[in-house]
């Protein structure tokens, strides 16, 4: 067994190189976008919705046309624009497959337009298929959201990866169409919380590059929808994996809705014509109502059609009542969770903590667990508890059953996932009102996912666990000096470091065996070699590069064009 002494020097060694300077917390970094142009209102009166659709197509569009198909199902719907406008900025994508029947340049003309540009972001305003007229898309900007004339600015220097160029678009958006309320819906690949959201073809120098979450909260915050305490009315992220809370937690301020998957998205996500139809009954419908519209429609699909699957173990979406999920207290209820499971790494006490992984529920990124599950299984003293106390109970019990309950809570967290998303297992769970129960079905069970250590014997995952710490490091600095936000995420990420220290040691002294080294022989210097050989190994299999948001999906058969991590 590892002497704890050898755990606490390379939790120290490893763990005190991972700061680093970062930008204030609501600055973008980067050059300042260039003011938008003052653009007259359309004809439409002040309605009370716009819904802003950030389309990042990379290879969703270029290999899948799969962006076309949802700008199809923006077109067909049918809504008033007096009441309702749906502005969409498209990029990203090297090739766009829009049939040139739904375009319309600035002056509404049609058959002037071929195909939406591939050299330039631009921005659009959906018209709908009222009176059985046929919807269309009219252009509002060509040259780019930051350009203007002479000033145009091309897509390889307007990535939809920076936050500049979203923020711009909010401005634009919000400006070209006021209204009461505002939506904001990002749709493209999404990575996690430990790699962020979004890429852009154009960017051959990084192709890996993505908005950090830090990044899109400086975005978002920073745009005259957020100036002066104001917020969007639902966030929407329509990609992979981004329905996480880490993401939630850093947009709680600027948004009164989160909406988003846990896992890996397929092919179709929502049926957008029946949204917006749903929608446009009543423009001013609570966003709660409306995001429970959005998921019921996205698992019904793939139940009535489970033949239509994805590439990760389930199809997933949630909505989020973030007003309600800040005052549930959460947040210090998970910091006592992290600082305990501090306690326990350094007191050598973590054979329930590295069991967590076998029966939490995991999605396609497998380091992305069910938040529920997460909290119910730590909660749960299988190898530290009395066996006599029918209850398991260990240190984390009530806080833990706590979390659970509020990701319980359908009034704050209304998720839902496919009959598909059901996996055969035999465990222990625990219910809501504390009782243990044999359990012979595994299934996520808040919607929310959340970053927790993982077994690496199911495959080397530290890549991951160093773009989370880097990453939520970063985000920790948005957050004031002395915040309960902001000791959350120093601890959980130090606590995530520690398990993953622990795993990785543990495997390292059973190899060291297997190779025929005595266990008497082992020490912490053969274990840091060790160790040192294996990252030497997976340095040389890759690039090189070890900066934030390097690597970019390939192409598949899912939504996105995911092919799994």
């Amino acid at each position: 067994m590892i002497v704890l002494g050898l755990l606490l020097a390379m939790v120290a060694a490893i763990f005190g190189g991972i700061h680093s300077p970062v930008a204030l917390a609501d600055e973008v970094e980067g050059p300042a976008p260039k003011p938008v142009r003052t653009i007259m209102i359309g004809p439409a009166p002040k309605p009370v919705r716009t819904i802003m659709v950030y389309l990042d197509a990379t290879s969703s569009e270029e290999n899948n046309p799969v962006c076309s198909a949802m700008i199809e199902e923006y077109v067909n719907a049918e809504f008033d624009r007096e009441k309702m406008r749906i502005i969409v900025m498209t990029g990203g994508s090297l090739k766009w497959h829009l049939d040139a029947k739904y375009l319309r340049d600035q002056d509404g003309n049609s058959g002037t337009l071929t195909e939406i540009s591939n050299e330039y972001n631009q921005v659009w305003e959906v018209y709908d298929a009222s009176g059985g007229a046929e919807g269309y898309i009219k252009l509002l900007d060509a040259d780019g959201v930051t350009g203007d004339g002479a000033d145009a600015r091309k897509s390889e220097d307007e990535l939809m990866s920076d936050p500049n160029t979203l923020k711009a678009f909010i401005n634009y958006a919000s400006s070209y169409a006021p209204a009461e309320k505002f939506d904001l819906i990002l749709n493209d690949h999404g990575s996690g919380p430990q790699r962020g959201y979004g890429y852009d073809d154009h960017d051959t120098a990084n192709p890996g590059e993505t908005l950090s979450v830090l990044q899109l909260r400086q975005a978002i915050s920073g745009s005259n929808v957020c100036a002066g305490g104001g917020k969007f009315d639902f966030i929407d992220f329509d990609c992979c994996v981004m329905g996480n809370f880490e993401t939630a937690l850093a947009l709680a301020d600027y948004t009164d809705y989160f909406l988003g998957s846990a896992d890996i998205d397929p092919f179709a996500t929502v049926d957008y014509t029946a949204l917006f139809d749903f929608l446009a009954t009543d423009p001013d419908m609570d966003a709660w109502v409306l995001g429970r519209k959005l998921v019921d429609l996205f698992v019904d699909y793939y139940d009535q059609n489970p033949g239509a699957i994805s590439i990760g173990p389930s199809e997933i979406y949630c909505v989020v009542d973030m007003n309600k999920l800040k005052k549930s207290g959460i947040v210090d209820k998970l910091l006592a969770v992290a600082r305990q499971m501090r306690t326990e790494a350094t007191a050598g006490s973590f054979y329930d903590e590295i069991r967590v992984p076998k029966d939490a529920y995991h999605f396609g990124l497998i380091n992305l667990k069910d938040f529920a599950t997460v909290m119910e299984q730590l909660g749960i003293g299988v190898y530290e508890s009395d066996w006599q106390d029918p209850g398991f109970l260990n240190a984390y019990t009530q806080s833990a059953l706590e979390i659970q309950k509020i990701l319980h809570d359908e009034d704050i967290v209304y998720s839902r996932h496919s009959k598909k998303s059901n996996e055969v297992n035999v465990f222990f769970g625990r219910d809501d009102d504390g009782s243990i129960a044999a359990r012979a079905v595994k299934s996520p069970t808040s919607g929310l996912s959340i970053f927790h250590f993982e077994n690496p014997s199911k495959g080397d995952v530290s890549g991951e666990v160093a773009f989370y710490i880097e990453a939520m490091n970063e985000l920790s600095q948005a957050y004031g000096e002395g915040s309960a936000e902001r000791e959350l995420l120093e601890t959980y990420l130090q606590a995530t470091l520690d398990y993953e220290l622990i795993y990785n040691a543990g495997v390292a002294v059973s190899n060291l065996v297997e190779d025929g080294c005595a266990p008497d022989e082992i020490s912490y210097d053969k274990v840091l070699d060790y160790l040192k050989s294996q990252k030497s190994k997976i340095t040389s299999r890759g690039d090189g590069n070890t900066s934030r948001r390097r690597l970019r999906p390939a192409t598949g058969t899912c939504r996105h064009g995911w092919a799994g991590s």
